[in-house]
């Protein structure tokens, strides 16, 4: 099973989390799995190792729960990284931040 699976599926998360993604390397796609103890607002986009975003998957509200978002890579070989930024909704002022590191092989 991939990491924060539960045999149930009813399980809520306990604490925001950016799991890594799988498969990692990849070629072509591959899945982001990340976890919200409570609804909010999620941003999730991807960076060359310059910085330079090269995708935003996700901006919008999202309920509480696991989530996966899967992206088909139409980027060079190379070390991406990508960036979780969730609001909750009952504290905007408090911001969960998660970066990892990916890489894409052609």
């Amino acid at each position: 099973a991939p990491p924060g699976a539960t045999g149930g599926g009813t399980a809520m998360p306990g604490e925001f989390e950016l799991f890594q993604n799988f498969p990692n390397p990849f070629r072509g796609t591959t899945t982001f799995r990340y976890a919200m103890p409570e609804p909010g607002h999620v941003r999730l986009e991807i960076f060359t190792t310059l910085g330079q975003q090269v995708a935003l998957l996700v901006d919008g509200e999202q309920d509480a729960g696991f989530h996966n978002v899967t992206w088909t890579a139409t980027v060079t070989s190379g070390v991406y990284y990508y960036r979780l930024v969730a609001t909750p909704r009952s504290d905007p002022n408090r911001l969960y931040k998660g970066t990892r590191k990916m890489v894409v092989m052609r």
